[in-house]
């Protein structure tokens, strides 16, 4: 198991977010995101990489259902022709 200790900037690029849009989901709505640890001495939040790897596996491939996939596109307003 790898237990590395991720801080917010090592871990923003995994989950292909901004360190600040990370900041926001841990104080909004921390359980979009991987568990994290508190580190006695350190600043801020550490995710071990195992439980990152673990959430990983454990979200769903796909969310949306696939009646509400992509919504048919309506056509727009008529040009008013001279």
């Amino acid at each position: 198991m790898d237990n590395r200790l991720l801080d917010v900037e090592a871990l923003a690029p995994l989950l292909c977010l901004a360190p600040r849009t990370l900041y926001n989901k841990l104080c909004s709505d921390p359980t979009t995101l991987p568990p994290r640890v508190k580190v006695p001495g350190t600043r801020g939040p550490r995710w071990r990489m195992s439980d990152v790897q673990d959430w990983f596996e454990a979200l769903p491939l796909d969310t949306r259902p696939a009646d509400l996939a992509v919504p048919a596109k309506r056509p727009g307003r008529r040009r008013k022709t001279a």
